[in-house]
């Protein structure tokens, strides 16, 4: 078992939804509710949320899902410097391989990496870092596989699953 962590695509968008999907029905006892898998498609398709998948040899087997972290209960301004993840979910037949620390430990990567600024542009310059760079609209997942690809060369190491 070789499991990576990458930024996912449009393409990945229905199997980061089924691994939701079942994960969700295993911790309630019983299917969600059936309109959240739309909601989902329209959350990912945002140009402010970035997702990561578990990657087992082809086949996405957790999801981690954030973006900026915003004033007034998610619906105000962005804040400056925050991120907020907002799902982790792991497939339920791989609970317990230490997947969803994989997932969280790649997020807190990409966090750190990575400040999505799609609103307020021209307060960029006060955000600025020496471990930041802002990004918008399609550019988002180059820049979070450019961001995951300097840390591990920076001598980032995420923990692997299971250990």
């Amino acid at each position: 078992m070789t499991v990576t962590v990458r930024p996912a695509g449009p393409a990945d968008h229905d199997a980061a939804i089924a691994v939701w999907a079942a994960s969700d029905t295993a911790r309630r006892g019983s299917p969600s509710p059936p309109e959240v898998p739309q909601m989902l498609r329209e959350r990912f398709a945002r140009d402010d949320v970035w997702l990561l998948v578990a990657d087992d040899d082809g086949v996405v087997i957790g999801v981690a899902q954030g973006a900026p972290a915003r004033d007034d209960g998610g619906t105000g301004p962005v804040v400056p410097g925050r991120c907020h993840l907002s799902m982790v979910f792991v497939a339920p037949e791989r609970w317990g391989e230490g997947i969803g620390s994989l997932l969280v430990d790649s997020a807190v990567a990409v966090a750190a990496g990575v400040l999505v600024a799609s609103a307020y542009p021209a307060r960029l310059a006060d955000y600025a870092g020496a471990h930041t760079t802002f990004v918008a609209g399609a550019a988002l997942i180059a820049a979070l596989a450019a961001a995951l690809a300097a840390l591990l060369a920076a001598g980032a190491r995420p923990r692997s699953a299971g250990a």
